[in-house]
């Protein structure tokens, strides 16, 4: 599926597409948009990006539109969902470790960490997995 024209639609605004899909609830086709910023995504930022995209529907698809949070333990992978994830807990395995700690800066496509109480640098090319994770 396409979603250039969500990723457009978003392009100014403070959110960013993390995943959209279709799913099937009865005989109806859902069109899934889960999104993310720089923070946390509330029920005010869902309905906001829910406006912004009811109207930019392309006539080919006869969906339903729910809109929400990509989640709080998500997968992330790319530089711009790092930045989002900037002072979050993540769990990153690289090729020869796993480190869990909170995401203090990101530049460069390097990523640091404070883990352990302290600080550790990864490169983005050296994330086999990474994903948030809830810290208690």
């Amino acid at each position: 599926m396409d979603v250039s024209w969500i990723t457009s639609a978003l392009e100014k605004t403070p959110y960013d597409l993390y995943q959209a899909f279709l799913r099937k609830e009865g005989s109806e086709d859902v069109l899934v948009v889960e999104i993310e910023k720089q923070g946390y995504i509330n029920l005010d930022d869902c309905n906001q990006v829910a406006r912004i995209l009811l109207d930019l529907i392309p006539d080919s698809l006869d969906v339903l539109l729910e809109v929400g949070s990509a989640g709080a333990e998500r997968s992330i992978s790319s530089l711009k969902q790092f930045e989002n994830a900037l002072g979050k807990t993540v769990k990153i395995q690289t090729y020869d470790q796993v480190l869990e700690g909170t995401i203090q800066e990101v530049k460069d496509n390097i990523i640091t960490l404070m883990h352990q109480k302290k600080t550790t640098q990864v490169s983005l090319l050296d994330i086999q997995k990474a994903n948030l994770t809830i810290g208690f």
